[in-house]
């Protein structure tokens, strides 16, 4: 009985975040009569043509747009489907999250732990108001975090192919992911078979990633060594506005670095570099490389934001085998930061001034 009443709190506890989270999100969304990010009209564009005319202007597939309609049919109009369609990504995103962290530890603390980190997140708010698309297919490519760490072919097939059709960077980063993780003659065969596969099917489903996407790394380095967390702060100017953002990325940073020394010494001290985590770690050196150029329309700003998502796997597994103590003093630091996220966290200083060209 016992036994089974901690099975359900462990279902329950990231779920009940989740949903914490899409209350919050869309709560904040809603206090404006205007969708979010510089990207939203041409969603409900696409939507509207879907709807009105039959099909999209520019032919997808992924999921976001469906998605979308349907939550616009809920809601009664697009642009509130619009704000509820953002939220239920950063709920998602929470739910899965909370999931693989509870998954990788079997730690109820650092679940807790992450569902609070997600509640707080400037970058995770930031990130759904904005790139709603990107973020389904993180949230499938934490699906295949999940499945691949516990070693399920199928799960993790699935969830590769849901990210792929979803968005084309997580489709790239699904297949590096897998083939760091693999590194083996006979496994990386199988990838690139499944990559060949994914590349034929992209010559016949609008969307999915192709070889013309290459193009957009054309100007997308630059000749000079930076840091891109500090770059990002530059860009954004938020050592002016957004203190406890620029808190929160420094914490990214650091648990980070901290958390490639961890791995390093724990490689060190076993038979080897678990292959979970070694790619991973390839990702987050992508994510994350230093002559990406940082601007609002370059792939290194999505880049970096993608890689800040990942921060609490990086603190739940520095986490994972400290002192009582340590956790219990991140945790309090943890709930006044979330409490504070809440009530202070503005990203739509950086919306379009919508209202103008009413």
């Amino acid at each position: 009985m016992i036994q089974s009443t901690r099975s359900i709190g462990k279902t329950l506890l990231p779920v009940l975040f989740s949903i914490l989270v899409c209350l919050v999100h869309h709560y904040r969304l809603s206090l404006s009569a205007y969708p979010s990010g510089w990207d939203a009209y041409f969603y409900l564009i696409q939507v509207k043509a879907m709807v009105e005319e039959g099909a999209m202007h520019s032919p997808d597939s992924s999921p976001i747009y469906f998605l979308l309609k349907w939550l616009s049919q809920l809601t009664g109009d697009y642009e509130s489907g619009f704000q509820l369609l953002c939220a239920s990504m950063a709920a998602l995103f929470t739910l899965v999250m909370s999931g693989l962290v509870l998954r990788l530890t079997s730690n109820n603390w650092l679940a807790f732990a992450t569902g609070l980190y997600c509640l707080g997140s400037p970058t995770l708010a930031f990130f759904a108001a904005n790139f709603p698309k990107n973020l389904l297919g993180i949230d499938f490519f934490l699906l295949l975090l999940f499945f691949s760490l516990q070693k399920k072919v199928v799960g993790t097939g699935i969830s590769l192919a849901l990210s792929a059709i979803s968005h084309r960077m997580t489709a790239g980063l699904g297949l590096l992911f897998l083939g760091m993780k693999a590194l083996t003659i006979r496994r990386l065969f199988v990838l690139l078979l499944g990559g060949l596969v994914l590349f034929g099917a992209s010559l016949l489903v609008p969307g999915l990633i192709h070889l013309s996407d290459l193009a957009r790394f054309e100007d997308a380095f630059t000749g000079t060594l930076q840091i891109p967390h500090y770059s990002f702060v530059q860009l954004l100017d938020l050592s002016n506005n957004q203190p406890f953002w620029v808190a929160e990325i420094t914490l990214g940073l650091v648990c980070w670095i901290g958390m490639i020394i961890d791995w390093i010494l724990r490689s060190k001290a076993t038979t080897g570099f678990p292959g979970w985590y070694r790619g991973l770690l390839f990702l987050t050196l992508i994510l994350f490389f230093p002559f990406l150029s940082m601007d609002m329309t370059s792939i290194g700003y999505r880049f970096f934001l993608t890689g800040m998502l990942f921060t609490p796997l990086w603190v739940a597994s520095l986490l994972e085998h400290r002192s009582l103590g340590i956790n219990l003093v991140f945790g309090i630091l943890l709930v006044f930061g979330s409490i504070w996220g809440m009530g202070h966290i503005n990203t739509s200083q950086y919306d379009p001034d919508y209202a103008r060209y009413e």
